[in-house]
């Protein structure tokens, strides 16, 4: 675990605080020792932690890992989960919000607000019929909104509404479907503008024709999780162990990756 750990390249910049580095090495050792008891595979790439091996050491790093060896974070006597990411637009998720989990299963992971300077904002822009058209939704389409929300306002439920009645959908889906780069967006409805009147002259007098308008469109407005990456990543995951939740710290032995079940 100690020689993975010194290849993580989830931290390429040497100038982190030693502190910053050291609990970053805490928090992937825990996450990777926990992945090898449950049986999990523990892929190398953004998707769990990302591992480039012995050409992505760095001294830096290597002290890190050495100042902390064998320590993992406990609550309740096992491993905490030790989730973290690099950017999540300010404020971190509830489980509920992040996996769809009761708070209850993990109560530590609390949300947060931190301060990040790179939230890198993104849209998504619909067709309103199109985007409600891809969960099923039958026949004409009038409104959307997100119906319910988390305690750090990320979406829960978003909600389409017309003709055949509403439509929930439960945000896991929602996100998936659309390719979401987060669920912490803020959801409008843009209507056009009542389409122009185009007249025609004919021996009877004035003849008004109406030109059809462009549908109302879904724009999505959010902060994406993939931002800069910066010493406040570690720092906001461990303020979510604070607050009052038994988060414990404890140095033992662990084995290596292979021999563990």
């Amino acid at each position: 675990v100690e020689n993975y750990l010194r290849g993580m390249g989830e931290i390429r910049d040497p100038g982190w605080p030693a502190a910053a580095l050291g609990a970053q090495a805490v928090a992937a050792r825990t996450y990777a020792v926990r992945a090898i008891r449950a049986g999990s595979t523990l892929c190398p790439d953004d998707r769990c932690q990302v591992y480039l091996g012995v050409t992505a050491e760095y001294p830096a790093m290597n002290r890190a890992v050495a100042a902390t060896a064998g320590q993992v974070l406990l609550y309740g006597g096992s491993l905490a989960q030790t989730v973290y990411s690099a950017s999540g637009g300010g404020v971190s998720a509830s489980p509920e919000e992040g996996f769809g989990d009761s708070d209850t299963a993990y109560p530590y992971l609390r949300v947060a607000p931190y301060p990040t300077a790179d939230p890198q904002p993104w849209t998504l822009r619909s067709s309103l019929t199109e985007m409600a058209g891809r969960f099923g939704y039958r026949g004409a389409v009038t409104d959307s909104t997100v119906s319910r929300a988390g305690p750090s306002g990320r979406a829960l439920e978003v909600t389409f509404q017309g003709e055949s009645g509403p439509l929930a959908v439960d945000i896991h889906r929602f996100s998936s479907e659309l390719n979401l780069r987060s669920t912490l967006f803020t959801l409008r409805v843009e209507r056009p503008p009542p389409p122009p009147v185009a007249g025609s002259q004919s021996a009877d007098g004035f003849r008004q024709v109406q030109i059809a308008s462009p549908p109302p469109a879904v724009v999505l407005y959010g902060e994406p999780p993939a931002g800069r990456r910066g010493p406040w990543i570690v720092l906001a995951f461990l303020a979510l162990l604070g607050g009052g939740a038994a988060a414990h710290r404890a140095r033992r032995s662990l084995p290596a990756p292979g021999k563990e079940g």
